[in-house]
């Protein structure tokens, strides 16, 4: 209960109902906590603020699907001293449509979010991945916008018209990439070989969504949009993951597409960034290979481009990660920008041989410090 003299700070963290026991969302839960309750302890209470009385530090973990009326009203601002947005910016287009509709809520009361709507709106967005980067001044895979949602009847004849542009315009090759505007995981990425292949999965998208199913359309894409890339290999075979905290680089990771015989254990194509693994959270050994995911210090030159987007992105943009890859000239080519990215865990799955993170280094510690300082210490 509390005392008369005790105020609640009540720390909402939003997610989906989904993900509500997901590591992203548990870890931070659980530090959070922690902190909170050193924070009472140090202060002689359950909470501390000196100067106005005792403060219970509270975290509610809520849930876009079943969020309560009186936490969120009409008339009034919504029940909460901060807000930490933890939805996934791959959620589907109606699921973020109330998630910005919550965040501008709290931003128009002037209640302290942890990722804001602006940064939200654009990483939701693979376009505006496109846009920031090259806002930025850095590269990113040659890609070009096809708009399936007027016609499918002319699905495959877009395609055809897209790889044209790319082709004759851009100078691509194939293979190439569909990837979907909205959507992650890697999920509903395909990898095109040659015009056959482009051209039975344009009529496969007109059977489906012609009459052969029920249903809505079901595009790859929910919004209807899909992503023409040229499909790049890296030069040394590996992608590189860099995630950011409080406007900095907070540590990066490089992860291999081959096993430690040169044999593949990971794909572009599959899943985020190769391999369906971008959470990076238990990470399986395949087939005897060994470790393929490393601990990675960022150059300077990385970090000046992490610097550059996060410029872009604006001061709501709190934390997530970058990907990127080397092309076969040593140029960085960026590809995908999240602001929910789960961290490395401490599990063994990682190498760490050249202690680029030391012994026990809590990266979910970092993230809920982070968030303390933005949404709590800010009141």
């Amino acid at each position: 209960m509390t005392t008369p003299n005790e105020m609640t700070t009540l720390v909402a963290i939003l997610t989906l109902e989904k993900h509500k026991e997901g590591v992203w969302i548990t870890k931070l839960v659980e530090e959070l906590t922690q902190r909170f309750e050193n924070v009472g302890r140090r202060s002689g209470g359950r909470g501390g603020d000196e100067g106005h009385g005792h403060r219970r530090l509270q975290t509610q973990v809520v849930t876009l699907e079943s969020l309560e009326v009186d936490r969120f009203p009409l008339s009034s601002p919504p029940a909460w001293a901060g807000l930490v947005n933890r939805v996934s910016d791959a959620a589907s287009p109606i699921l973020v449509k109330s998630t910005l509709a919550i965040l501008q809520s709290a931003e128009l009361w002037g209640i302290p979010i942890f990722n804001g709507p602006r940064s939200y709106a654009i990483c939701c967005n693979k376009i505006m991945h496109h846009q920031v980067f090259a806002k930025a001044g850095l590269k990113t895979p040659r890609s070009v916008v096809v708009n399936l949602l007027d016609n499918s009847d002319l699905c495959a004849s877009k395609l055809s018209d897209a790889v044209n542009l790319l082709e004759k315009e851009m100078g691509c090759k194939w293979p190439f990439l569909i990837k979907p505007n909205s959507g992650g995981f890697g999920s509903g990425i395909h990898f095109l070989r040659d015009e056959k292949e482009l051209q039975k999965w344009g009529r496969d998208m007109c059977s489906i969504n012609n009459g052969s199913s029920k249903g809505p359309p079901k595009w790859p894409s929910e919004d209807g949009i899909v992503l023409l890339s040229e499909y790049i290999r890296p030069v040394d075979e590996s992608i590189y993951r860099v995630w950011f905290l409080d406007r900095k680089v907070q540590c990066a990771v490089r992860r291999r597409l081959l096993d430690c015989n040169d044999n593949p254990v990971n794909d572009f194509t599959a899943g985020c960034a190769g391999g369906g693994s971008c959470a990076l959270s238990y990470m399986k050994k395949k087939r005897g290979a060994g470790l393929t995911t490393f601990a990675w210090e960022p150059p300077e030159d990385v970090v000046r481009d992490i610097s550059k987007t996060l410029e872009v992105l604006g001061d709501d943009c709190d934390a997530g990660s970058v990907e990127f890859l080397y092309n076969s000239d040593r140029s960085r080519l960026y590809f995908d920008l999240n602001l929910l990215s789960t961290m490395p865990q401490s599990d063994g799955s990682i190498g760490n041989e050249d202690i680029v993170w030391e012994h026990n280094y809590n990266h979910w510690l970092e993230l809920a410090n982070a968030v303390a300082k933005k949404v709590v210490d800010k009141k």
